[in-house]
């Protein structure tokens, strides 16, 4: 049957993990990155933990633009839930279907184009990553409300 020991006992629990569950998934913007700049994964990953830390207990999250959400359960190990959002249909359904398969509680995802309305829901703080640089310059303000207007509490001084 081949070896199904580590050497070292504090090895076997990944190993057993990974045995049971198989490995980890990427999505395909993650998957991208990898094969094209694997180093750029180690900043996606520091930009979540910059969130996390500061979104430390907060309980209901949107995150906007969230993609394929490789690193959004860095930011789930501070917050209670998090709500991911994209407008690309195709990989929020990929990242459903990934998600779902790793059985992560406590997130969820939505097809939504934040540009166009608020959230029918609000929400205790949002965050969004790598997403401003994909809006016009002339709807930056606009996205910036909108997400303002899906929060409970929004201390924005956009005014149209």
């Amino acid at each position: 049957m081949g070896v199904t020991k580590t050497q070292e006992p504090q090895n076997q629990v990944q190993y057993d993990t990974y045995v049971e569950k198989g490995p980890v998934q990427m999505g395909p913007w993650s998957t991208h990155i990898f094969r094209t700049d694997p180093k750029h994964l180690g900043f996606l990953l520091s930009r979540y933990k910059f969130c996390a830390k500061m979104l430390q207990g907060k309980s209901d999250v949107l995150e906007v633009g969230c993609g394929d959400a490789f690193g959004t359960p860095v930011v789930l190990q501070s917050v209670q839930k998090v709500h991911c959002i994209d407008f690309e249909p195709l990989v929020i359904e990929d990242t459903k279907t990934r998600f779902g398969s790793e059985c992560i509680e406590n997130i969820t995802f939505s097809i939504h184009d934040i540009t166009v309305a608020p959230m029918q829901r609000k929400f205790d703080a949002a965050y969004s990553l790598d997403v401003i640089e994909h809006i016009p310059y002339e709807s930056e303000d606009l996205f910036m409300l909108i997400i303002g207007k899906s929060l409970h509490r929004c201390y924005c001084n956009i005014m149209y």
